[in-house]
């Protein structure tokens, strides 16, 4: 069987085929676009400061250009167009924006081989994190995105990997796949979605664009969703959808959409675990609506108690500065946020014993 790297791993060691010279710069939002202009595949800019509008046009390097923004915040949007190979890593997008024409703190169109790593994405409900359009291999991971009405957006996208990304405070969906192709979206979390007025919030939301390209070859998988929002979705927008993959993923919710996937052909839907939370007006179901050939099994749910099972893990995940204390990699040391599939026994056991235990309680109660 071949293995497909993900795109960070990729990236990697691309940078690590970089001729030996590449040097390392520092650059201010003063002097940003006259370094940028310097640069060659491999190289290191190292950010400093405040940065407001930027637009980053026209650019192709051989090998990644590493964009070290750890010391750098951005206010305003920054735009990236036609640029090929670059490497945004930490930075702090603290997104209030002037302008009416930029709805995203980082907006990339038009771009190949673009990722972003570490970085913290916040405002204050009303705007958009990062945007994707037109775009080939982006990978974004071990992100935050904090109170934003969208996290992340993929449009006309081919080739891409989320991994490990959080997003808290949502006030519409976390992330939105729109007529894209060849996407792995795994070990994301949603919690805490705050919905404005009149929106039906999904943490990952797949759907294709009307006349346009149809969403095809997505794996959600290994995903979390709690709280106030729906969870892992496609629905009719945009026509149907093919190679659909749903498994693995725990939704914790109080929305009956958990897991849906309407007009889905050719997918997968298997090995999720839907939990309905206290206070809940529904039971959160599982609705596979219209499509055909599609593989659907090994989905449990469980309504015990109502009790929410993986939230004190979740409250230790960030630091205050917005950085994973373990890294990328413990999730597969045991410290993930959704269980393996030779936990699930043992989980469901136990979910089998409390809801012994409080039909026992009642029966108690009723004697007496």
């Amino acid at each position: 069987m071949i293995k497909v790297l993900p795109l960070t791993i990729v990236f990697y060691f691309v940078a690590m085929l970089a001729p030996a010279d590449a040097k390392t710069v520092t650059a201010t939002y003063d002097t940003f676009d006259s370094v940028i202009s310097t640069v060659q595949g491999g190289d290191t800019i190292n950010l400093v400061g405040d940065f407001q509008l930027m637009r980053t046009q026209n650019y192709s390097f051989s090998s990644p250009v590493i964009i070290n923004a750890s010391a750098a915040t951005f206010h305003r949007t920054w735009t990236l167009r036609d640029v090929n190979n670059l490497s945004i890593q930490g930075g702090t997008f603290d997104f209030h924006p002037v302008d009416a024409l930029y709805a995203a703190a980082l907006e990339v169109y038009d771009s190949n081989n673009i990722s972003v790593d570490r970085t913290l994405f916040t405002d204050d409900g009303g705007h958009d994190g990062a945007l994707f359009s037109s775009s080939t291999n982006i990978s974004v991971t071990n992100s935050k995105f904090n109170s934003l009405s969208h996290s992340i957006g993929l449009k006309n996208v081919d080739g891409a990997n989320l991994y490990n990304n959080l997003t808290i405070g949502t006030t519409v969906d976390g992330f939105d796949i729109a007529g894209s192709q060849n996407v792995v979206a795994s070990h994301n979390s949603c919690i805490d979605g705050a919905p404005q007025t009149g929106a039906h919030p999904d943490c990952i939301q797949i759907y294709g664009i009307v006349d346009g390209a149809l969403s095809s070859n997505i794996t959600l998988s290994d995903n979390l969703a709690f709280g106030a929002t729906q969870g892992f979705t496609k629905f009719v927008t945009g026509g149907a959808g093919t190679n659909i993959s749903m498994i693995r993923n725990l939704v914790e919710t109080t929305y009956s959409q958990g897991i849906a996937c309407y007009d889905c052909f050719a997918s997968n839907i298997s090995d999720n675990l839907l939990v309905t939370l206290a206070a809940s007006p529904h039971f959160v179901n599982l609705n596979i609506i219209g499509g055909a050939n599609n593989t659907v099994g090994g989905n449990v749910f469980e309504d015990i108690g109502r009790v929410a099972l993986y939230r004190p893990v979740l409250g230790s995940i960030w630091h205050d500065a917005g950085v994973i204390p373990w890294g990328a990699g413990a999730l597969e040391a045991g410290i993930g946020l959704v269980p393996e599939p030779s936990v699930w026994a043992s989980l469901i056991a136990g979910f089998a014993a409390v809801g012994w235990a409080l039909r026992a309680s009642r029966r108690r109660l009723v004697l007496a």
